[in-house]
C-alpha cells in the first residue's frame, strides 16, 4: 500500500474507534465500582487521612491511589465526570498510533485496528473504573522507554519514570511499569536502575505512606492486614488458585466481552442475554470461534514475537510481572501492561497468515473484530435496560424518605448513585460499615444500624436473587415485617424498611 493510503486508512480506523468508544459509552449505565470512583471524585475529601471512611467512599474506605479520582474531578467541576473513561479511552488511540508508527511501522494499521476494536479496550474506555486511565497510560510508557533504547536520550527515560510513577498513582497494579523497567534496565546498566527504581518509590511514595497511616499497611488491604483485616480472599492461600481452570476462563471471556467481572459465571450471563435479546446458540457458537481463533493467533504472534524481536527482552519480563496482580485477583484489566504486548501478537500472528500484504484481508479482519466486539454492545445494552427498570422505586424512595434518613443498601451500587439521601453501602471494616454478619443477626441488627446512623434498609431484586446466599436470607428476613416503601413490576421489585 501507498503510505497515503495508509494514513488514509490509518485515519478511518482511528475515527471508527473513536465512534464505537463513544456510541459504547453511550449505553454503559454507571454500576459498580464507577459508582464509587465518581463519588468519590465529586468532592476528594475521602482522599485525606481524615475522611477516608467517609460513606461517599462506599463499601470499602478510600485506599485507592487518586490520580484517576482527580482527573474526574476536573470533568467534575464541568458537570461531566461520566466523560473521564471516554477522554482517556479516544487518547488511547493516539498513544497507540505514536508507539506502533515510530516502532512498527509495518504493522500500523493491523495494530491500530486491535487497538481500536478489541473489546477490552472499547469498554474501559466508556466504563469509569480507574484502569481506564492505565489503558492510556501504558502504550505512552512503553512509547517512551523504548526511544530511550533506541536514541540513549534521558529526556526518554525520564518520561518513563513519570508515566511508570503515574501508573503507581492510579492503582497498586501500577507498580508493573516501574519494577519492569528497573529490571529491564538493569541489565545494561545497573547504576541507572537503581536510580529509575529509587526515584519512582520515592514520587510514589507519599500516598502509600498515607496508606500505612491510614490503615496500617501501605497495600491495605492486600497481602497485609494492617489495623483493619478484611477479605478472605486477599489471603496469600488464594495465590494456588492461579493453576485454577475457572480462573483463566474467566480471565478469557472477560478479555473478550470487555465488561468488569462479565467473565465470572458467564454462561449465565449468556442466559440473561437471551432474555433480552434475539440470540441463538448458532451465534454464540460462532463467536466463541471467532475468539478463540483470534486467541490462537495472538500466541502464534507472540511466539514470534518474543522469539526474534528486538526488545523481546522487555516484554518478556513485563509479561512475567503482569502475572502478579493476577495470584490475588480475577480480573483481566489487572494485565494492563501486557496489552500492548497482547496487540503486538495478534499483529505479529495476521503477518504470519499473510493478512497485513493486502487492504481487502486486512478489512475483513476488522469486520470479523467489530462482529466479535457486538457482545460488549449488547452486554451493556442489557445491563442499562435492567437497571432502568428500577427507576420508579428510586423515585419512590427521593420521594418518601425524611431528607435526613440514612439509608444501608443492601449489595445495589445503583441505590448509592440514583437516591438523593446519605446511602450506606454494606461493608468490610466492621469499625466504620455495617457488614453482613451484623445484618445476619436479627436480633442485634437495630443496635448495629443505629450505631452507624442507618434509619432505613433497602433491599432490589437487581442483584439480590443472583448473589444469593446470605445477602438474599437478609432481604428474605427482612421482608417478615411491613416496608414502608414496596415497589413491584413483573419480577422487578424493591423495598425499604424503617430501623
Amino acid at each position: 500500500m501507498k503510505g497515503s493510503d495508509v494514513r488514509l486508512a490509518v485515519v478511518l480506523i482511528a475515527v471508527l474507534g473513536v465512534l464505537a468508544r463513544i456510541a459504547l459509552w453511550a449505553v454503559v449505565p454507571v454500576t459498580g465500582d464507577a459508582v464509587y470512583h465518581y463519588s468519590i471524585a465529586k468532592g476528594l475529601l475521602p482522599l485525606l487521612p481524615s475522611h477516608a471512611f467517609d460513606f461517599s467512599t462506599g463499601g470499602d474506605p478510600m485506599w485507592y491511589p487518586p490520580l484517576f479520582h482527580l482527573f474526574a474531578h476536573v470533568f467534575y467541576l464541568f458537570g461531566i465526570e461520566a466523560l473521564t473513561p471516554l477522554f482517556f479511552g479516544v487518547l488511547s488511540l493516539g498513544a497507540y498510533y505514536l508507539l506502533f508508527s515510530r516502532f512498527y511501522p509495518r504493522f500500523l494499521l493491523a495494530g491500530m485496528a486491535f487497538a481500536s476494536f478489541l473489546p477490552i479496550h472499547m469498554y474501559f474506555s466508556a466504563v469509569g473504573y480507574v484502569e481506564s486511565l492505565l489503558f492510556l497510560l501504558s502504550p505512552l510508557v512503553f512509547y517512551c522507554y523504548l526511544r530511550y533504547l533506541e536514541e540513549k536520550n534521558r529526556k526518554f527515560l525520564a518520561l518513563s519514570l513519570l508515566l511508570s510513577v503515574a501508573c503507581f498513582l492510579t492503582h497498586y497494579q501500577g507498580f508493573i511499569p516501574l519494577f519492569a523497567i528497573a529490571m529491564h534496565l538493569f541489565f545494561r546498566d545497573r547504576k541507572t536502575a537503581v536510580l529509575f527504581l529509587t526515584a519512582g518509590l520515592l514520587l510514589a511514595s507519599p500516598w502509600y505512606i498515607r496508606n500505612y497511616i491510614t490503615f496500617g499497611s501501605p497495600v491495605w488491604p492486600l497481602l497485609f492486614e494492617g489495623k483493619y483485616p478484611v477479605h478472605q480472599g486477599y489471603e496469600a492461600g488464594s495465590i494456588v488458585k492461579i493453576l485454577s481452570f475457572a480462573k483463566w476462563r474467566s480471565l478469557f471471556f472477560e478479555y473478550w466481552v470487555g465488561a468488569p467481572n462479565s467473565g465470572e459465571d458467564f454462561m449465565r450471563n449468556v442466559d440473561v442475554a437471551g432474555r433480552f435479546l434475539p440470540f441463538s446458540g448458532a451465534l454464540f457458537t460462532l463467536w466463541l470461534l471467532a475468539v478463540m481463533a483470534f486467541s490462537a493467533l495472538c500466541l502464534l504472534g507472540l511466539s514470534r514475537l518474543l522469539g526474534n524481536d528486538r526488545f523481546r527482552g522487555l516484554f518478556l519480563v513485563v509479561l512475567a510481572l503482569s502475572i502478579v496482580p493476577l495470584l490475588l485477583s480475577n480480573f483481566v484489566r489487572m494485565l494492563f501492561f501486557a496489552f500492548p504486548v497482547l496487540i503486538l501478537g495478534f499483529v505479529f500472528g495476521l503477518e504470519r497468515l499473510s493478512a497485513l500484504k493486502s487492504l481487502p484481508k486486512l478489512a475483513v479482519v476488522i469486520i470479523v473484530l467489530l462482529a466479535v466486539a457486538m457482545p460488549s454492545f449488547a452486554y451493556a445494552v442489557i445491563y442499562q435496560n435492567m437497571v432502568a427498570q428500577y427507576a420508579p422505586f428510586y423515585s419512590m424512595v427521593n420521594a418518601q424518605l425524611p431528607a435526613d434518613a440514612v439509608v444501608l443498601t443492601v449489595m445495589d451500587d445503583q441505590t448509592f448513585r440514583e437516591v438523593d439521601r446519605t446511602v450506606v453501602s454494606i461493608g468490610t471494616v466492621k469499625e466504620f460499615r455495617p457488614t453482613l454478619a451484623c445484618l445476619m443477626d436479627s436480633a442485634g441488627r437495630p443496635a448495629c444500624l443505629q450505631k452507624f446512623g442507618v434509619t432505613h434498609v433497602c433491599c432490589t431484586s437487581l442483584r439480590v436473587p443472583n448473589i444469593g446466599g446470605p445477602v438474599l436470607d437478609i432481604c428474605n428476613d427482612l421482608s417478615r415485617n411491613p416496608p414502608v416503601i414496596e415497589y413491584s413490576s413483573g419480577s422487578v421489585w424493591g423495598r425499604c424498611w424503617g430501623v
